[in-house]
């Protein structure tokens, strides 16, 4: 099981007067009302249309991703390992093992086991 914060999280924009925080957020009981866990935060003065912002938004769309993204890599590892017991093609099994460190290589780097 992951340490992580589980999902999903959800990217709100707030503007405090001293910049824009976006939050990745878990949800609670509450329908709409969710607690933050963590935070992107953008220093004074940066606005929408100022450079940076568009790249730093999209950053904080794949973060909120993150658990999602976890949850979708564990579920094809699963599939692949299963298609590699009965695999009879060495073209096929070779493809389908290569995925498979691949995809075990990132599940390892998003549960923190690898430096």
């Amino acid at each position: 099981m992951s340490k992580h914060t589980p999902g999903p999280w959800e990217v709100i924009f707030e503007d405090e007067g001293e910049g824009h925080i976006i939050h990745m957020a878990t949800a609670i009981e509450n329908p709409g009302y969710f607690h933050s866990i963590h935070e992107v935060r953008y220093d004074h003065g940066v606005e929408p249309e100022e450079k940076g912002f568009e790249e730093a938004e999209a950053n904080a769309h794949l973060i909120a991703a993150a658990p999602d993204l976890l949850e979708a890599c564990k579920a094809i590892l699963e599939d692949i390992e299963d298609t590699l017991v009965d695999c009879d093609s060495p073209g096929t099994r070779q493809t389908l093992e290569i995925q498979r460190d691949f995809l075990q290589d990132a599940i390892k780097k998003a549960d923190g086991d690898m430096p």
